[in-house]
């Protein structure tokens, strides 16, 4: 019968102080060393110890340190299996995330196309998961950045940058559609095209129903991708056309883009007649009209398509005569009385298709002119007379009596210049704009940086001697513009036409453009208010609304328009001290602290006791950057401090930031 035999190992564990022996010998570097302790430290765990003091030096440390010998060997397993649990690495713990970045840091090292990648996939990400306007104005301008070092990478995720057309506000739509209008190419041409088109049915929905600006941008792009690619042309014209009655005359110039979409798509023109002739009876804007006409008389070249153009054109008029004049000598407007067509009544008047397709007779083209003329003259009568509330302009009052007198006196000459020679300028010019357009993306490639060789000027060192106070004040100035860029030529009135904005409708009751103007550390809004209408408008009020919680413009005044009259305003954008500190340069200074800036005045050169106190300050983001302020402040009668701090910066987030951050904390402590 078998017994049990117990075997006896001798070990002198001398507890704490062997184990202390072994953790100093696995943090050394002696390798045989280590492995020794490493025995030992296993034989007393076999025999029943915790050794809780050599767990974490054990474990935790050598694991990590077989995981990072490990991922050297095969580095593709290591990425992959990052980048399958990249939504997990902020669960995991400092040293395992240490490991990471030294992956990320030597793969972008070996590889810099994966740098971009990961670049370009991190700033998606950010894209999509931050919700603050600022950040993803600044993710989109790394993303532009990104776009000149790594075009092909921004290529395969434009689809991801589309995204950003979900946010409602326009600066970042607009920044979207820039960057995305760069890396179409015939391989995703087809999907931006479809998500352009999803934009714009949205637009038409009743939440977006105002959002007009957007719907511009959007037919905009998806112009310029059917001027790139005609192939996508047939799939959004039709969709665009749809348009063409819109009231915002912004949304409405998608008859621009039909006009050169007829031209480069020879075989579009049929359809794209059909379609405008159905929908021309939506047409209210009078520049659509006259460009959908000028369509109509161009490119109806059959007799068919002659005379269905003709006959909307009659049904859309109303019935004849426009004007005429009672028996008791009082006007009345016949077009009044005659309700608007609709397609299915212009459709089923226009006449049948002539089956051998001769040309019409001659008294056919006589009844024709003699129709025609009888229309002309009738708009003539109505526009000059006293019923309507603006008449007839002289410039259209000469150009309907020249197509009187080229229908009652028809020449080789006339026909060629108004069959051919209008033609063949508009086509010109549409050529002359695409060789411009290539021409400007020849000569943005080819622009080129500074030389290496190039002289550095630094302001400050240069020389001063021999110049007047008045000349170096403005060498100042003009380097302080050009470094801010808003070095503006005032005196160049084409220049100044071409930074106005206009701020309402041409169409709209009350008419407001603006002007910016920015000297120095002051930016005026002259701003020109036109009334309209024939009636006196009261208690008229223009409010400017900022981003953010500033307050940058003063208090909103009423004022009261007479008729057809103007009124200039001016608006001064400016941040208003409030704070409780009565002393000038206790103020300077809890600025400073509060928003961790730079002084460029030196704070000796301030007088504490004349009671006003002007300052320069400076900031630079993580990001580079950069913001000017200045600190304008003055003591009162009372011993309050009151005056006004104005901010510079390129970027709209860092200066809408560093504001709020300025609002917040200038009040200081009472």
């Amino acid at each position: 019968m078998e017994k049990t035999c117990t075997l006896l190992i001798h070990l002198d564990k001398g507890t704490p102080a062997i184990a202390n022996e072994i953790k100093e010998a696995l943090d050394g570097n002696d390798v045989p060393a280590k492995v020794d302790a490493m025995t030992k430290a296993i034989m007393l765990l076999l025999n029943g110890e915790t050794l809780p003091q050599l767990f974490i030096t054990i474990v935790r440390r050598n694991a990590i340190l077989a995981v990072m010998s490990i991922y050297k060997l095969p580095q593709d397993r290591a990425i992959n299996y990052l980048l399958t649990h990249v939504d997990r690495v902020s669960d995991w713990g400092e040293l395992l995330q240490m490991v990471v970045l030294e992956l990320i840091h030597k793969v972008c090292r070996t590889n810099r196309a994966e740098k971009g990648k990961a670049a370009a996939n991190t700033y998606c990400q950010l894209l999509l998961s931050q919700s603050d306007n600022n950040v993803k104005l600044i993710v989109l301008d790394r993303l532009n950045d990104l776009k000149s070092s790594h075009r092909d990478i921004m290529v395969d995720l434009i689809m991801d940058v589309l995204s950003a057309l979900s946010s409602p506000n326009l600066d970042i739509r607009r920044k979207t559609l820039d960057i995305v209008l760069d890396l179409i190419t015939p391989r995703n041409i087809n999907e931006v095209a479809l998500m352009l088109k999803k934009e714009v049915v949205k637009t038409q929905s009743g939440e977006l129903e105002k959002k007009g600006e957007y719907r511009q941008m959007l037919i905009q792009a998806i112009h310029s991708c059917a001027i790139k690619f005609p192939e996508v042309a047939s799939t959004v014209v039709h969709l665009l056309m749809d348009f063409l009655g819109d009231s915002n005359i912004a949304s409405a110039i998608v008859v621009v883009f039909v006009r050169e979409i007829i031209e480069t798509n020879p075989k579009l023109r049929v359809s794209i007649i059909t379609t405008l002739l159905d929908t021309f009876y939506q047409i209210r804007a009078a520049r659509v009209c006259s460009c959908a006409l000028w369509i109509v008389g161009e490119y109806c070249l059959s007799l068919s398509e002659v005379e269905s153009g003709i006959a909307t054109i009659k049904q859309c008029l109303g019935e004849l005569p426009f004007y005429s004049v009672s028996e008791e000598g009082e006007g009345t407007d016949a077009s009044k009385k005659t309700p608007q067509a609709n397609s299915i009544t212009v459709s089923s008047r226009r006449p049948a298709i002539f089956p051998d397709g001769v040309q019409p007779s001659k008294v056919e083209v006589n009844k024709a002119t003699t129709q025609s003329l009888l229309i002309i003259v009738s708009m003539l009568q109505l526009g000059q007379s006293p019923f309507l509330p603006h008449p007839i302009d002289n410039d259209s009052y000469d150009r309907i009596v020249l197509c009187i007198r080229l229908l009652c006196n028809t020449g080789d000459d006339i026909r060629k210049i108004w069959l051919q020679s209008c033609r063949q300028s508009s086509v010109k010019t549409l050529s002359d704009k695409q060789l411009q357009e290539t021409e400007e993306l020849k000569a943005k490639a080819q622009v080129s940086h500074a030389q290496p060789d190039d002289l550095i000027d630094f302001f400050h060192l240069k020389s001063r001697k021999g110049m007047s106070q008045l000349e170096l004040e403005d060498e100042v100035q003009d380097d302080l513009k050009h470094a801010t860029g808003e070095f503006v030529n005032d005196t160049d009135d084409a220049n100044k036409l071409n930074r106005i904005l206009q701020l309402t409708g041409f169409s709209d009751p009350v008419y407001a453009e603006a002007y910016v103007t920015v000297h120095h550390y002051y930016i005026v809004l002259d701003i020109t208010v036109i009334n309209r209408t024939k009636e006196t408008l009261q208690n008229l009020c223009l409010e400017l609304a900022t981003m953010g919680d500033l307050k940058l413009v003063e208090r909103p005044q009423n004022y009261t328009l007479s008729p057809e009259s103007s009124k200039q305003i001016k608006a001064n954008i400016k941040v208003a001290v409030n704070t409780v500190i009565q002393d000038e340069k206790e103020f300077l200074e809890h600025i400073i602290k509060s928003t961790n800036m730079k002084c460029l005045t030196p704070l000796s050169a301030l007088d504490d006791e004349c009671g006003f106190l002007a300052a320069n300050l400076y900031a630079e983001s993580v990001f580079g950057e950069d913001a000017l302020v200045n600190l304008s402040v003055k003591k009162q009668a009372d011993g309050k401090l009151s005056g006004y701090i104005r901010i510079r910066s390129k970027t709209q987030g860092f200066a809408l930031s560093l504001g709020n951050k300025i609002t917040l904390k200038q009040k200081g402590s009472s």
